[in-house]
């Protein structure tokens, strides 16, 4: 029930109601040992405290479901965790730290089998990567998401991507390179 109501909450943007609610549940989860459970009350737990910006919190919360998830064997739910503390980081600018989660949600998903999470955690890895001034392994990353989308025929995020690229190129000075791209996302 309090899973429910902390849901409730979070639809009425009462983050303070929300979070307590989400204590109670995991109080509640802690007593009957339900680590599955306890894992997914973390997580919840993370992301209304990056919400509410209190950024301490969120890392706590997400690498407690991160240890619930790797006793569990959860490996997408391990891969959610390192991506979760790996935008966390970046959030606050720890470019190296968000590197390294993102290449470890990364490595996870591949071993899963998960392409079009390997296309999005590419293409945030470029965004770090461009972020911490490593355009060519922020270009590499880049093309890396837009040939998955091709391989799918995602037009939307094939054009996204190409509209990144172009930015990307621009920030290069490979103005050539910059107008193929637009020209590739209309």
């Amino acid at each position: 029930q309090y899973d429910f109501l902390g849901s409730l909450y979070v639809s009425h943007h009462n983050l303070p109601g929300a979070i307590e609610m989400f204590l109670q549940s995991l109080e509640i989860y802690k007593a009957l040992g339900d680590q599955k459970e306890m894992a997914k009350q973390y997580a919840n737990l993370g992301s209304l405290y990056a919400l509410s910006q209190q950024f301490y919190y969120a890392e706590a919360m997400f690498v407690n479901s991160l240890n619930a998830n790797f006793t569990l064997g959860n490996l997408e739910g391990m891969a959610k965790q390192y991506e979760n503390i790996g935008s966390l980081y970046y959030t606050f600018k720890a470019l190296p730290k968000s590197i390294e989660m993102f290449l470890k949600s990364l490595e996870i998903r591949k071993q899963l089998g998960h392409q079009e999470e390997v296309a999005k955690l590419s293409s945030k890895l470029g965004g770090v990567y461009m972020a911490n001034g490593q355009l060519q392994e922020a270009e590499a990353r880049y093309r890396k998401s837009l040939e998955i989308h091709q391989t799918f025929g995602q037009q939307k995020e094939m054009a996204e991507q190409s509209q990144v690229l172009a930015a990307l190129y621009v920030k290069m000075g490979n103005l050539s390179n910059a107008e193929a791209m637009y020209l590739q996302s209309l």
